[in-house]
């Protein structure tokens, strides 16, 4: 069953649905589309309406909500708080502001669905906390989308249910219905070319994501082969700077054994050949 609640200066559609053995609950915002759900087994149910002092079969729960959101009874009704006002509405009934310690950050985007029963003596509030659903913007258009869809069909049922049972078709009530039902239509077409405007900007984004990823890649790609072409040049001048170092090894060891040879060569030329000795020059006058 869906319903529309219009409460805080916010629109809601409330989804409920319910079996012999859970609840579950979808809200969605109209505005901006997002969405909160809860799934709340029997026993969950009775054993929050328990707590409270007012207990109640997991059945009846789910009659009284349902009655509240039908607006089929006075003394239940329905409403849609915040963690800031969740904690405010505990406070005043605790006659203490702020006493309540503030439970961890991530409860705070949290919205509660408070069914109120109001007796003659009492209020008693039963809270079913909805977690927030991460919808991306284009599911979130999908769904809006979607809504203003059922609430265009819903609409122009009215007006035909209305129109085929006899009323004047200038009644007051037919022309509500028929600019509901036209700005229902407009709303429904501006969402639409927002989500292909959308799907439109991701797809040429994503193209060009790919392209810089591809760019990218070659790029890569080319460095790569590079660095494969400098190792092999290296690894080649490696080689030819050790055969260079070779040669000179062995020219320092030729030119060592040549002048050994040299050296050797001169100590036997010595030996068979020693030096001629030099007479002192003669004399003039001396004695014939």
């Amino acid at each position: 069953m869906s319903f529309q609640l219009h409460l805080h200066g916010l629109s809601y559609e409330l989804r409920v649905s319910a079996d012999d053995g859970a609840l579950h609950l979808d809200l969605e915002e109209h505005d901006g589309g997002q969405l909160w759900m809860g799934d709340f087994s029997a026993q969950y149910v009775e054993e929050i309406t328990r707590k409270t002092g007012s207990f109640k079969k997991f059945a009846l729960f789910v009659q009284m909500l349902e009655a509240a959101l039908g607006d089929e009874s006075e003394s239940v009704f329905v409403d849609v708080l915040t963690y800031a006002d969740l904690q405010a509405l505990k406070s005043r009934k605790a006659g203490a502001d702020g006493a309540c310690a503030a439970p961890p950050a991530p409860t705070k985007d949290k919205r509660y669905v408070i069914l109120t029963y109001a007796s003659q003596y009492d209020r008693v509030h039963y809270p079913l906390p909805l977690s927030p659903e991460g919808l991306s913007e284009p599911q979130q258009l999908q769904r809006v989308v979607a809504r203003l869809q059922r609430e265009n069909a819903e609409l122009r049922s009215r007006v035909e249910v209305i129109a085929e049972s006899g009323q004047a078709v200038a009644s007051p009530g037919i022309e509500v219905l028929r600019r509901q039902a036209a700005d229902a239509q407009r709303e429904t077409e501006v969402a639409r070319a927002a989500y292909a405007r959308l799907q439109q900007d991701s797809s040429v984004e994503i193209a060009k994501v790919r392209q810089e990823c591809d760019a990218l890649a070659q790029e890569l790609h080319d460095q790569s082969e590079r660095v494969e072409e400098l190792r092999a040049e290296l690894v080649a001048r490696s080689g030819e700077g050790r055969a260079l170092e070779r040669l000179r090894a062995k020219l320092s060891r030729l030119e060592q054994e040549g002048a050994d040879d040299r050296d050797a060569l001169q100590a036997r030329l010595r030996r068979t050949h020693p030096p001629t000795p030099i007479l002192p020059p003669r004399r003039e006058g001396a004695a014939e």
